[in-house]
């Protein structure tokens, strides 16, 4: 059954379960997803459920709307996608299936797939034999990052994990956990970006050096924006998805 996790300031979690048809997000008690706060309307806005998958409209509320930052009247929702109604913050997940994968519907705007290259690329996630690597069969191996190990633990049994899988090169397919508070990737003098999980438990990706841009779906990211599960990541050529799961 698809969820919504309310983001509380002290970092714990309130579950919704929409197991309904429609889904509806206010202060009111009438409301399916009551959030008894100032600034949410009596009826805030409608997540509808059809055929697994989730769309939400506003409400014609006072203080609006939002996905990823971006107001919205309707939007189809994507696992991972974060809500804002007035001040508070939700996120979406989709429905498990049975590998503990999250299905999504396709992003709205298409990407296509990445030209020929041979920059290579480098990241500090752990976990890896320092014999993989990403990219083409010149990539560099994999090192340990210097980011402090410092591990967030959400509340209730609910831990986000975040990773990283490979669209293109030699290692198509193959995941990268993203298992440290801040993890880079890139080559050294080129372009180098980092992903970075919040305390919040949401996640940030910005250029950390280099003079050109990475991309996000298409877009350049010319400054620290938010990343959610599906957006495709690329970066000297390689692109990569970046994935959200639960355990």
């Amino acid at each position: 059954m698809a969820k919504l996790f309310w983001l509380q300031p002290d970092n714990s979690i309130v579950e919704f379960p929409l197991g309904a048809e429609q889904n509806v997000i206010g202060r009111s008690s009438r409301s399916d997803i009551r959030i008894k706060h100032p600034g949410i309307s009596s009826e805030h806005a409608l997540i509808r459920m059809v055929d697994a998958v989730a769309t939400i409209e506003d409400l014609d509320s006072t203080n609006g709307t939002r996905v990823n930052g971006r107001g919205i009247t309707r939007h189809t929702l994507r696992h991972g996608d974060q809500i804002e109604v007035g001040r508070e913050r939700l996120m979406y997940f989709a429905e498990l299936d049975s590998a503990s994968r999250f299905a999504q519907p396709e992003p709205d705007t298409p990407y296509s797939e990445p030209a020929a290259h041979t920059e290579r690329v480098t990241t500090t996630a752990t976990a890896i034999s320092p014999n993989e690597r990403v990219g083409d069969p010149e990539t560099p191996a994999l090192s340990p990052s210097p980011a402090a190990d410092k591990s967030i633990a959400t509340p209730k049994g609910v831990e986000v994990k975040g990773s990283v899988v490979v669209l293109s090169g030699a290692n198509t397919g193959k995941r990268y956990p993203l298992d440290k508070d801040e993890v880079t990737l890139g080559r050294e003098g080129r372009q180098v970006i980092a992903i970075r999980r919040r305390d919040n438990g949401s996640w940030t990706i910005e250029l950390k050096n280099g003079a050109a841009p990475p991309y996000i779906n298409g877009d350049a990211v010319l400054s620290a924006r938010p990343l959610t599960a599906g957006d495709v990541i690329e970066l000297i050529g390689v692109k990569l998805r970046f994935e959200l799961s639960v355990g």
